[in-house]
């Protein structure tokens, strides 16, 4: 009797395919959080703001994802043994609906969490790329291996798939169509899209690095002494978020309230959930900016030594800067300024002179400043910038500002037509590498650290080798699928 045969008189198969589904479905999911990890440290920090306590969340999230690992491996094994052994598999209610109802649950969970770290999600398609080439080299030498299973007992399984009442005329075409359309994307797709870190020409420069908020990871964001710090690591420029106070001072805050960065419900406990716009600038200043980070150490670089325990106590008693102060530090240290307005209600006092005001101050040190770039393309910016002819403000008219949201086409099309681009929040040394590859310009980074001491990306490939290696691999491939064929037909 036939391996086929065999397995065909048995009844109750659709369990183990049940349990293998469920086993490589839980599987995929521990595979999603592994591939998130440059941002692990990102989401044990924000996590806790929204579910209201502290913890380790993502090792809170392998400890849950081991129970249905390890429950999905017992069933699986055991009814293996099982249709090895006897000829019915006929597992309890309890062991056909509990499977069903964790895959239920376990999906809606990770999608609610990849929907919640929308930002992010995208890393996971980003790191697969980074490992195109051995994963698809992998997978195509299992197809190749496949090839002769499939010729052997190809006659068995249309013979099967007739008793299933399939008809004789369309089974050979469903399964020729499945099989040669799998293997045809599975060889074509590495030449059809040519990951990222395979370049065209000559490797473009490194991108400059633009420390966002400050270099949010070194210290406390959106302050003087977190740049001070990030100044160590070689960035060209820093972005920082500009609010108003409510009598009409301009200060760095990025959130809409102060709880998050201050201590304001020390301070102003009744205050505490009140926009940040409605103090006052003598007010903001009572504010410590800086203690937070020093408590929390939420990256962990105090404890790891990265930040010195000067540094650390430079961080305690930190004060909210005004744009003023942020201005004379970036001429001072010859930076490139980013920034986003965080515009007031329409009841904020400056609410319709906030532009103007911020133009005013940045147009008065335009000459002793590198750049100032603002990501808009506001129709008020754009006419006070063209009534002053203020060149060294820069919109979306001199450049592009994404949250890498292109694709590699367009990335490489940007960088052919010399047209520059800012790519934030990047955090991964692998997506850095790709980006250098692909031409960016600048990266705007929560951590300067990682790149300052980059020579060159990870890996990267000229296109002319990248297609030699596979039209290379293809000839293997041919040359294996003969021998294989020649294989079977001396056996036959």
């Amino acid at each position: 009797m036939s391996f086929l045969e065999n397995i065909k008189r048995k009844s109750g198969k659709k369990w183990i395919i049940f349990y293998s589904f469920f086993l490589t479905n839980i599987l995929a999911i521990i595979g999603i959080i592994i591939l998130l990890e440059p941002h692990w440290l990102d989401l044990n920090y924000y996590a806790p703001q929204y579910i209201g306590v502290k913890l380790n969340f993502v090792l809170l999230i392998f400890l849950i994802l081991q129970i249905p690992l390890i429950y999905g491996s017992i069933l699986l094994i055991t009814f293996l043994k099982e249709i090895l052994r006897i000829d019915l598999i006929n597992p309890s209610k309890t062991h056909k609906f509990l499977p069903l109802i964790i895959i239920l649950i376990y999906n809606i969970l990770i999608t609610l969490l990849l929907y919640l770290i929308q930002s992010y999600s995208k890393l996971i398609l980003q790191r697969l790329e980074f490992r195109l080439i051995p994963i698809f080299l992998i997978i195509s030498v299992i197809l190749i291996l496949l090839i002769y299973p499939i010729q052997k007992y190809g006659p068995e399984l249309k013979k099967y798939l007739s008793e299933k009442k399939i008809p004789s005329k369309s089974k050979a075409s469903i399964i020729l169509t499945l099989i040669t359309g799998m293997y045809f994307i599975i060889f074509a797709y590495p030449l059809i899209n040519p990951p990222a870190s395979v370049i065209y020409s000559d490797l473009p420069p490194k991108p400059d690095i633009i420390a966002h908020r400050g270099g949010a990871q070194l210290g406390p964001e959106n302050t003087i002494e977190v740049a001070d710090v990030a100044l160590d690591y070689d960035i060209v420029g820093w972005e920082v978020d500009i609010a108003i106070s409510k009598d009409g001072i301009p200060f760095l805050m990025h959130d809409e309230t102060l709880t998050r960065t201050t201590d304001v419900e020390e301070v102003f406990p009744e205050r505490k959930d009140e926009r940040a716009d409605s103090f006052k600038w003598k007010e903001l200043r009572k504010l410590d900016a800086g203690s937070w980070y020093v408590e929390d150490d939420s990256w962990g670089l105090i404890e790891k030594g990265l930040i010195t325990e000067k540094q650390a106590d430079s961080y305690k008693g930190a004060k909210i800067p005004s744009f003023e102060e942020v201005l004379n530090f970036t001429r001072e240290k010859d930076l490139i300024l980013d920034f986003d307005v965080r515009d007031p209600p329409e009841d904020h006092p400056f609410h319709e002179d906030f532009i103007e005001i911020l133009f005013n101050m940045t147009l008065n040190l335009t000459e002793k400043l590198n750049k100032i770039m603002i990501p808009t393309l506001s129709d008020e910016w754009l006419d006070l910038i063209e009534k002053y002819n203020a060149s060294k403000i820069w919109t979306y008219e001199n450049y592009v500002n994404t949250g890498d949201g292109y694709s590699n086409a367009k990335y490489r099309r940007k960088y052919r037509d010399d047209f520059p681009i800012m790519v934030y929040t990047i955090n991964s040394i692998e997506r850095f590498s790709q980006l250098w590859c692909l031409g960016v310009k600048w990266v705007k980074t929560d951590s300067p650290h990682k790149f300052a001491d980059i020579s060159e990306p990870i890996w990267y490939m000229q296109l002319e080798h990248y297609i030699l290696l596979w039209i290379i691999f293809y000839i293997a491939a041919g040359t294996s699928l003969l021998l294989i064929r020649f294989k079977i037909k001396n056996e036959n």
